[in-house]
C-alpha cells in the first residue's frame, strides 16, 4: 500500500492522492453528482447547521422549510444535498451518544394555529431566574402571546443558562416563529456574546445593574 497525502478539498472534504502516481487513485464520485452551484449551498446549509447548534435532521429541515432563519438563502435541497455528501455530522453524533441513566419523558407536541403565528410571529422574550426550595429555574416569557415556560436547571452559571435559553429559542423557530427581542437582568449580559450569533439577530434589552426586567417580574 502507497503513502498517501490528505488534503483538504474546497467544500470541506478530505480527498487523497498517491505519492507515486500511477500506484492508487481515489475517486471522489459523490462530488460528480452535484454542479459548483448546488456545492456552494451545500457549504452555506453547513455554515447554517453549525450556527443553529447542530439540530437533528428533521428539526433542521423544519426550519429551512418555514424560513425559520431570516437573512439566510439556503434551501430544502441544499440541506438535502449536504446530508449526501456529509452524512452524520459527527459533533451531533458525539452530542447523543453520551452515555447516562435517566427515564423516559413522554412529551406532547401541539400544533401551533397558523393565523397565530401570522399574528404574532416576531417574539418578545423575557427571560429571568427564580428559586424554589434552593431549587433554580430558568423561565421565559413571551410579551404578545403570554406564554410561559420554565427549565430546571443544576446552576446559574454561563453555560447552563444558554443552554436553556438555546432550547426555547429553537422551539420558537421550529414552529414558525421569530425571535427578535430578549430582555432580562443584567446577569443575563454574559450571553450576550453568544445570543447575538443566533440566526435571527435578536435585539437584546438588559436592565441596568440596580434594576429588574419588569416583563417577567
Amino acid at each position: 500500500m502507497p503513502d498517501l497525502l490528505f488534503e483538504m478539498h474546497p467544500c470541506g472534504l478530505h480527498v487523497c492522492y498517491p505519492k507515486k502516481m500511477g500506484q492508487f487513485e481515489f475517486v471522489q464520485t459523490v462530488l460528480k453528482l452535484f454542479s459548483k452551484r448546488q456545492i456552494a449551498g451545500v457549504v452555506k446549509a453547513r455554515e447554517l447547521y453549525g450556527k443553529l447548534f447542530f439540530p437533528s435532521t428533521s428539526d433542521f429541515r423544519a426550519i429551512v422549510s418555514v424560513g425559520g432563519a431570516p437573512g439566510s438563502d439556503v434551501t430544502i435541497d441544499d440541506v438535502k444535498a449536504a446530508e449526501v455528501i456529509w452524512g452524520w455530522s459527527v459533533l451531533k453524533m458525539k452530542g447523543n451518544t453520551v452515555q447516562q441513566n435517566g427515564k423516559l419523558v413522554m412529551q406532547s407536541i401541539v400544533k401551533v394555529p397558523t393565523e397565530l403565528i401570522k399574528l404574532h410571529q416576531d417574539v418578545e422574550l423575557a427571560i429571568d431566574c427564580f428559586f424554589v426550595n434552593k431549587h433554580v429555574f430558568f423561565t421565559t416569557f413571551n410579551t404578545k402571546i403570554c406564554f410561559t415556560t420554565i427549565t430546571h436547571l443544576s446552576s446559574r452559571n454561563k453555560k447552563v443558562v444558554w443552554v436553556a435559553l438555546l432550547a426555547t429559542y429553537k422551539m420558537y423557530l421550529l414552529r414558525g416563529f421569530c425571535n427578535v427581542v430578549i430582555k432580562g437582568d443584567h446577569e443575563f449580559d454574559s450571553i450576550s456574546d453568544l445570543a447575538v450569533g443566533l440566526p435571527t439577530k435578536p435585539s437584546l434589552d438588559w436592565a441596568a445593574a440596580s434594576q429588574h426586567c419588569g416583563l417577567i417580574e
